[in-house]
């Protein structure tokens, strides 16, 4: 059983692969406006505009700890993937930390003002 991390949702699934699907296609992360792991806020380089997939997509998948590295597992495309053993060790982060409930500490589409 995985469960969705998401403020909120609570959805549970029987294999990690809906829950990607899930996520990507409900939760929509390319337009957050921060960070739901540590919070941090991505300024719009553009007023008004999403985020192209981009600053805040960035954000998680550079940082190297768990927590990101799992999150970056569900939001990115797994189709042409260079790198195998990287795709793996996220799968394998992810799978640890969504078999069982919790959520984000922050709602990734509550920017603010910045």
């Amino acid at each position: 059983m995985f469960f969705c991390p998401f403020p909120g949702c609570g959805r549970v699934f029987s294999t990690l692969w809906g829950l990607k699907q899930h996520f990507r296609r409900e939760h929509r992360p390319w337009l957050w406006r921060r960070c739901p792991v540590c919070g941090q806020r991505k300024r719009l380089t553009v007023p008004r505009r999403p985020f192209r997939y981009g600053s805040v997509i960035k954000h998680i998948v550079f940082r190297e700890d768990s927590a990101h590295q799992a999150v970056a597992y569900l939001i990115l495309r797994s189709d042409g993937v260079s790198n195998r053993s990287l795709y793996r060790s996220r799968r394998d982060l992810a799978r640890r930390m969504f078999s069982r409930p919790r959520q984000f500490a922050f709602d990734p589409f509550d920017g603010g003002d910045v």
